[in-house]
Formats: C-alpha cells, structure tokens, sequence
C-alpha cells in the first residue's frame, strides 16, 4: 500500500539552503533542540517546498509554512480507493 509511495521518494542531501533553515528552525523552536532529525526533515521540506509526510503531525505542526500530510490521511485513501494499480 505505502509501498508504491514510498518507492516515488528520492534522498534529498542536505545544502546550504537546508542548513541555514536548520539554523533558523532551531533559534525559532527552542523544542526541535530535543528533536534534531524532525528540525532537519522541516528544513529540508521548506527548504525544497515539499509536502511532509508524517505519522506524527505534533512534531511538526508548530512550525509555520509547512505542508503537513499525515500518513494516517494517506492509509485511509488508498483503503477506500484500493491500490493504484488495481
């Protein structure tokens, strides 16, 4: 089910534009200091505009300028719809 989403995903390495917003969300959000990997995913969906896929929204959705997608909201549509190769 989630593996033909996941199979679309690509590694994206961390640049300059992606460590600045590092920078930027951890002076904002004195919070993601406890949760450094949720600080570098952010970065580098803002950094890159790409929604964030998540099973835990609450780690992100403090942060402004975000796309939030929960996975749970993906697992509920590919059920009611089946796969996409069905």
């Amino acid at each position: 089910m989630l593996s033909a989403l996941f199979s679309l995903w690509r590694p994206i390495n961390p640049d300059n534009q992606i460590l600045t917003l590092y920078d930027q969300l951890l002076n904002e959000y004195r919070q993601l200091e406890y949760h450094l990997p949720d600080a570098m995913i952010a970065a580098t969906a803002l950094a890159k505009r790409l929604p964030l896929f998540t099973f835990n929204h609450r780690h992100f959705n403090f942060i402004s300028g975000l796309n939030i997608v929960t996975l749970d909201e993906v697992v509920q549509i590919t059920s009611v719809e089946g796969p996409a190769d069905a």
